[in-house]
């Protein structure tokens, strides 16, 4: 079910992409959540579907919400 709920976000994606407002539209109401590790890397915890398509329509775009900040771990 994962890779196929990816592709379909994939496909409704590429149609928003042609309206530059309307995908910013569809990325701030879509958030994933990370975790703030250290030395500043992101840990997604929810929203990799979405993500995994963005990524394969070559999206420099994101909305995420910071969830904790565990980034003074070593």
């Amino acid at each position: 079910m994962g890779k196929r709920e990816a592709e379909i976000r994939a496909k409704k994606i590429r149609i928003l992409m042609e309206d530059d407002d309307e995908f910013v539209d569809y990325l701030e109401k879509k958030t994933g959540k990370v975790v703030l590790g250290p030395e500043g890397t992101l840990w997604l915890i929810d929203g990799h579907h979405l993500a995994t398509a963005l990524r394969w329509r070559k999206s420099r775009k994101c909305s995420v919400e910071v969830k904790a900040d565990w980034s003074n771990l070593s």
